[in-house]
């Protein structure tokens, strides 16, 4: 999978996944639904475009650090779902608990259909 490719996947997954929570979510935001969700969703959508960037500069680094994909994999996740908990704070007026629920729980599911569609994949020869 390319880079430009997990990108366009990653933002597209991340930005439904927390529109779709915002909205869930919206009575503990004190917003409406849309409002909640269009923040969520624009949240995400930011934050991945902020940190899958440095991923790419940062992640053959971690990897030679940790010794194997999964670790740096492991490392990645969780340095992204910290750092874009603050682009969903931001967004949903300081609720940080929250929004580090919806950051780890977008970029999980965003990891997790981009290694099935990896292993759905052709491999190149």
């Amino acid at each position: 999978m390319t880079h430009g490719l997990a990108f366009l996947l990653s933002m597209l997954v991340e930005g439904a996944v927390g529109a779709l929570l915002g909205a869930c979510l919206r009575e503990r935001f004190n917003l409406s639904r849309l409002g909640a969700s269009v923040r969520a969703g624009a949240a995400a959508v930011i934050g991945t475009g902020a940190t899958h960037p440095a991923l790419w500069v940062g992640f053959p680094g971690l990897m030679a650090w940790t010794g194997t994909w999964r670790s740096a994999a492991a490392f990645c996740v969780a340095g992204l779902s910290l750092v874009e908990t603050l682009f969903y704070a931001a967004a949903l007026r300081g609720c940080w608990r929250w929004s580090l629920v919806l950051s780890t729980s977008a970029n999980l599911l965003s990891f997790g259909i981009g290694m099935l569609l990896v292993s759905w994949l052709p491999k190149a020869p």
